[in-house]
């Protein structure tokens, strides 16, 4: 078909313009919460300490916490571009993804790839619960977004191992094992669905070629194997764990643990019917990857159950984000978290739509290949622009909480300059609406803070997150 080039890009396009918008209002972010804790302890005890500190104290997330030293580096002021470099990265991989899986032959083939890619990122963005919290404050991005793109990265290099035929490796092999137990430090859910995802994907390999172990593209994804269950093994060792669980309420029993799981997993996916952004861009997503494989050669390694499996396989994924949380919190995983969940469903979903178009003989007809990409170009467009619309309605929100914090950073200088001990500063409340400063000075953020400032600050914020977490500062260095 001709004509994909100026449609595809055309449908890209809107998704570009909602991509730029993101990364505009991450110019935005500042220090919030968790950031202060961070930036003081990373630029005080320095990387591998500051890993170490933590480790002992709050929970085993070793990559997550080497994550943190940018803020150092960066600065208040810079911490934005993080986001940014991350989504650009994020496009490329799976830029590359796409292009690998397509037939060599397939016109258009950098094209597709690309605009499949920007679609991919802005619709996932836009289904997520929380993106304020998932990709601008950077606590939340680190923890959750970035091993989420980390293992979209490892994904386009083991299709790349596949598709080049490559030789026995030790430097391939022994950066599978480096790369997945990096990616596996970020996060416990991340973690284990990563095993699991490989452990199926080597699975279908082996059964595929007479389990035959000694193909590189096997070997490849074991050692990713071994290099996840060595990142599970030090996640689940750290003695901070114990301390972190202490301040939440376990949930009883297997069963209330599955009930507490279930009705949060049944809450996230009925978020993503709830706006016409995550309707429309769930359902133009899925449109025109069952558009892409009905263009596609007809694939004999694809059957007519890889559909339903996979859209299965990326159900249970998303419910398997759930289970882990609850244990460890006794709730479901934050709304920050669940980008998580959304990316296996989106991923798995289209690679279902793409083998329902592979496979089923009326998306393959004429008729469909004329009509189906103008309907998911229209599709994705519309909701491309409810969500860009959203995000400039939201903007001026970002906009503001910069300039009033930019503003109280001067008046704290100010003060610390002229021998000042101390300094009440205005509060208002961040719009990731995570901790605020309070009138307690033994309260964990207003500590972080007056450390990393080197002057006592409280707000005049009073009453608000009084709690256990009030005395959390005293376990600050």
């Amino acid at each position: 078909m001709k004509n994909i080039k100026p449609l595809g890009l055309l449908g890209a396009i809107p998704h570009l313009i909602v991509l730029i918008i993101h990364t505009n209002i991450a110019t935005y972010t500042r220090f919030i919460a968790d950031d202060f804790c961070s930036v003081y302890l990373g630029e005080r005890l320095g990387m591998l300490r500051y890993i170490w500190f933590w480790y002992i104290t709050w929970g085993g997330r070793y990559t997550a916490i080497a994550a943190d030293m940018p803020l150092v580096w960066l600065g208040a002021r810079g911490i934005g571009v993080v986001p940014i470099l991350a989504v650009c990265f994020w496009v490329l991989s799976l830029s590359i993804l796409f292009y690998l899986v397509q037939h060599s032959e397939t016109k258009n083939r950098i094209w597709t790839a690309v605009a499949a890619a920007i679609i991919f990122v802005s619709v996932l963005l836009a289904v997520t619960p929380l993106v304020n919290q998932s990709l601008y404050w950077y606590s939340g991005f680190r923890t959750h977004t970035l091993p989420v793109i980390g293992l979209t990265a490892y994904f386009a290099f083991a299709i790349w191992v596949m598709k080049t035929e490559r030789r026995f490796s030790i430097p391939v092999l022994g950066l599978s094992f480096i790369y997945t137990f990096l990616n596996g430090g970020f996060s416990e859910t991340l973690t284990l669905l990563q095993f699991i995802v490989l452990t199926g994907w080597t699975g279908w390999l082996l059964v595929r070629h007479n389990l035959d172990i000694r193909r590189m593209d096997v070997l490849f994804l074991l050692v990713g194997i071994l290099g996840t269950i060595v990142a599970l093994v030090v996640l689940i060792a750290a003695p901070g764990n114990a301390n972190r669980q202490s301040y939440y309420s376990p949930p009883g029993d297997i069963f209330t643990l599955l009930q507490i799981a279930s009705s949060g997993y049944w809450k996230f996916l009925a978020t993503i019917f709830v706006t016409p952004k995550k309707i429309l861009g769930f359902a133009g997503l899925l449109l025109a990857f069952a558009w892409l494989g009905g263009r596609a050669q007809r694939s004999a390694a694809v059957h007519w159950w890889h559909a339903p499996t996979l859209l299965g396989a990326g159900l249970v994924l998303a419910f398997l984000c759930f289970p882990p949380a609850v244990w460890g919190t006794g709730e479901p995983p934050p709304e920050r978290a669940q980008i998580i969940p959304s990316f296996f469903l989106l991923f798995l979903g289209i690679l279902s739509a793409y083998c329902i178009g592979n496979q089923a003989n009326w998306l393959r007809t004429e008729s469909f290949r004329r009509f189906g990409l103008v309907a998911a170009v229209l599709v994705l467009s519309a909701a491309a622009y409810f969500d860009a619309r959203q995000l400039l309605f939201e903007r001026p929100v970002y906009v503001g909480y910069a300039s009033y914090w930019d503003g109280e950073v001067k008046k704290i200088l100010a003060a610390r300059e002229v021998g000042e001990e101390s300094i009440v500063i205005h509060s208002e409340r961040n719009w990731a609406m995570v901790n605020d400063p309070n009138d307690n000075p033994d309260y964990w953020v207003n500590y972080c803070m007056s450390k990393y400032y080197e002057i006592g600050i409280t707000s005049n914020n009073t009453g608000m997150q009084a709690g256990p977490w009030d005395s959390l500062g005293e376990n600050i260095p």
